[in-house]
Order: structure tokens, then sequence, then C-alpha cells
């Protein structure tokens, strides 16, 4: 194995299949393959889309054929997935002095990360004029660590040359660092690290891999290869999270000035009936061989949800005509991302078998902060006192209903929130990457909920973010401590 790349593993070993190694610390993971074939036998290329962003947000199916011709494998070539593991990866590589270059164009938390948190650590961070590697090649130089691309998995949808970009690093002696690029939920096992489920099953990659709208059998066999590993155990699929402005092929691209607030995920959907009818009755037909549910997403108010619902029972009455089987009891949830949600909640959960609370959105919306903007992104604060109470009330409204409710985003995969949630009324998470499920089950379990519900109230009472992190900080300290 290259200096490189055990580097990225940080002394920990490789697992004897896989040659995979999951760091004990949020998302990173690095692959090195015995050959270029290892690795496609691995990935199993001969079905598009084996390769994963995050847990289900897929690349293109080209960065697989390019991973897998890379020469000798993909030894050099770490793959991370979110700000933490990025970080994590960088700076067991670069120290004070050092320098990282990268593609010009990232994505949300991942830009503040290269913009300032890296600066401040004394690691230079260059950002090339293009993503051609003739640009990025000249910025290399003695004190040059690594070379960072992010895939076409990314939600900004940038396209870069991954071999080329390998190449340049590999020719200078670097390692390349592709972000948001992770296995296939087969090889991550999630059940393994002790998932009671798959929390949230995005569809979206069924869209954005193909060069046309996937019918009721693409989306069909998709979730029935998700059913068969999970023995029984729950699986929700959410709806289409995507804006009009992200289909290709020939689906015509309608322009938006502002698409975060435009027609996009359960709005999208209403508008087009033959797309969301599709998607329905492959969920309805999957929900006969497994313990499925279906959720809606960025639901803003009674009157889609309404909508949603009886759009659904339409679907029901077309499969009863037609004789197709589906679980008459399917459970339908919805997504907590909107404000007015929240404000709305008490009535949102009538219609509503359960909640899941969306943090990435919900704080993006509720602090009116585009995480990919530079000048503003340092703004975008998961412990904000006006965040924590939107979760509180989501949890208040489930526990009066007495429906269940459970958070997803990157603030359920940090570890330092785990408590605090807790002691908001969340008792069920959903987790990226499966490795980070062990230490958070173990964190929750350590835990008194009486502590958890009194460092909820003292960060609750923060005036601002700042003051907000320094007492969930100190209070976190004070419960491990005493958990000793």
């Amino acid at each position: 194995m290259r200096d490189e790349t055990l580097a990225i593993h940080a002394g920990y070993s490789t697992d004897p299949t896989t040659h995979a190694v999951a760091t004990p610390i949020y998302q990173t993971v690095a692959y090195e393959f015995d050959s270029a074939q290892h690795g496609a036998d691995l990935f199993n290329l001969a079905v598009p889309g084996n390769i994963y962003s995050r847990i289900m947000n897929p690349t293109n199916g080209m960065l697989e054929e390019r991973c897998a011709q890379l020469e000798g494998g993909v030894a050099a070539l770490a793959l991370a997935s979110g700000s933490a593991a990025i970080h994590y990866a960088v700076v067991n590589v670069a120290r004070h002095g050092d320098n990282i270059v990268t593609i010009p164009q990232l994505y949300g938390g991942t830009y503040t990360l290269f913009a300032h948190m890296l600066p401040d650590l004394g690691i230079d961070v260059r950002f090339a004029a293009d993503d051609r590697p003739e640009s990025i090649e000249k910025l290399i130089d003695d004190r040059t660590k690594a070379v960072f691309c992010e895939s076409i998995g990314n939600p900004a949808g940038n396209i870069v040359d991954i071999e080329a970009l390998a190449a340049v690093a590999h020719r200078h002696g670097v390692i390349l660092i592709v972000d948001n690029t992770v296995a296939t939920p087969a090889l991550l096992k999630p059940i393994q690290y002790g998932a009671d489920g798959i929390g949230l099953y995005r569809t979206e990659f069924l869209y954005v891999q193909s060069d046309s709208i996937p019918s009721v059998n693409d989306h069909f066999h998709a979730y029935m290869d998700a059913i068969k590993g999970l023995d029984g155990r729950p699986i929700v699929i959410r709806t289409l999270d995507l804006g009009a402005d992200k289909f290709s092929g020939t689906e015509a691209v309608i322009e938006e000035r502002n698409p975060f607030l435009g027609l996009r995920s359960l709005r999208y959907c209403l508008k087009n009936p033959d797309v969301f009818e599709d998607q329905l009755r492959a969920i309805l037909k999957a929900s006969a061989f497994g313990n499925l549910s279906v959720m809606f997403p960025l639901v803003s108010g009674i009157e889609e949800l309404k909508a949603a619902r009886e759009f659904l029972d339409e679907v029901k009455s077309r499969m009863d005509e037609a004789g197709e089987e589906y679980d008459p009891d399917l459970p339908v949830g919805i997504m907590i991302e909107l404000p007015s949600a929240v404000m709305n909640a008490d009535a949102l959960a009538r219609y509503s078998d359960f909640f899941s609370i969306g943090t990435n959105d919900l704080i993006q919306y509720a602090l009116a902060v585009d995480r990919g903007n530079e000048h503003v992104a340092e703004l975008y604060r998961p412990e904000h006192p006006a965040v924590l109470k939107l979760i509180k009330m989501t949890a208040e409204s489930a526990e009066k209903a007495n429906i269940p409710v459970s958070l997803c985003g990157e603030m359920a995969s940090s570890v330092i929130y785990s408590i605090l949630l807790i002691g908001l009324g969340i008792n069920s998470f959903s987790l990226a990457p499966p490795q980070i499920i062990p230490e958070v089950k173990k964190l929750i379990r350590s835990t008194d909920y009486a502590d958890a519900r009194e460092l909820a109230d003292a960060v609750l009472a923060a005036e601002g973010a700042e003051q907000a992190r320094e007492v969930l900080e100190e209070g976190n300290k004070k419960i491990m401590e005493s958990a000793r």
C-alpha cells in the first residue's frame, strides 16, 4: 500500500475484501485496489451508478469507469464524504506551511473549510482558475500535499475529469482527494454497524444518472435491491427531492432565478403527475415485499400534504383496478425542512404517520443562509438557538400526536450534537456513514436523559450561536466526564 494511502488510512488496517478503511471519525473512507480489475469487480461496474455520493446520491457512470481505468487501481485516490471527513483527510497529510490545490467551484461547507478553516491552520489553499488539469498542475510545488476535487455526484453538479487530475497528482507524487464519493450501501453494510434500518433512502440517483425519466420498473428494481438486504427492517423511501433544473436528457430545463425557492421536490411532483405516479406506483409495489414507508420532502403546508396524499390514494385505486398488490397500510410521513412546516406541525401531524427533520435545509431556510455562498457561509450554524427551538417544537408536536420523529442531515452525524438532540426530544437518527453508528449509540446509552434535557435547556437559553456553542461544548464535556 502506498504511503499516501496509509496516511489517509491513519494507520488503521484495511478490510481484506474491500481494502476499505473507515477511520472512527465521521465520514472518512479510503480505498486501495489490487488492480483496476479488482476495483471493477468490487464495484460491479457493469451496473451503471454503482458508486454513490454520501449514501444514495450517485456519481456518474463515467466516474466509475475512470476510477477502474486508473493505472494500478486507485491506490492514491482517497474517497471522502462530508466536510469533516475532508478536514480529517487533509490534516493527515498537510501541516502548517504546506498547501492543497483545489478546483475553484466547491459546494457548501466544503468551501467554508477550504476558504477559511484550513488557512486558519496555516495550510495554504490554492484555488485553480478553472477545472482543467493544466490549471491545477501549475499551482503544484514542493509543499503541495494533495489535489482536491468534488465528484459529479455533488449537489452543485460539478463535472471534473478525475482521471486527468489523478494523473497530474500522481505525476507529482501527491494524492488526489475526491469528495462526496463513498461506496454503494451494499458495501458499507449499515446493518452490520448496528443500524435499525434505512431512515432515508434517497431516490434522486435514479433521475440524475439517467438520460431519461426512470420508469416504474427502474424504481421498483432499485427499491427491491435495497429491501433484500434488510431482513424485514424498515426502509423509508423519500420521493423525488430535486429541482426541475437538475433533470437531464429529454427533460426540458426550467430556468429559475432562485431554484431553492422554486419548483422542486414535492412541488415539482405535484406539477408533474406522470413523473410522480411512476414513482409512487413503484413504491407501492415494493411495499408488498418489505417493511417500507414513503416520505414527502419540502412540505410547506397542509394543502401540499393533502394533495400528495390524495394523489397517492388515486394511484392505489388504479392499482386496485389492475389487480396489483401493495401494502394498504403503507405509512406516509413528511420531512420537516421549512419553518412554515414547524409552525404548522400540529396540523401536519394529523395527516402524517411520522416526521423526519431534515436539518440541512431547515437550518438553511431558518437562517436565510446559502452554505455555498462564501460571503455568508459562516452564518450557517446548527447550534443557533432559533434552529434548536424549531427542532424542539417539531418534536413536541410529534409527541402530542403520538407519532415518531427522527432527524437526518449532517447534524445527525455530528456527535457533538447527539446529547443535545436527545434533550430536545429526538429519539431516532438517520446517520451517514454506518461506521459512525456504534459511536453515537454508545454515547447515547452512556448519557442520562435528565442530563440531556438539562443541556438542551441551557443551550436554548443562549443569546446567540456563539454562546450556544460554548455552552454546548462545556456541557458535553461535563456529561462525558461524569459518565466515565
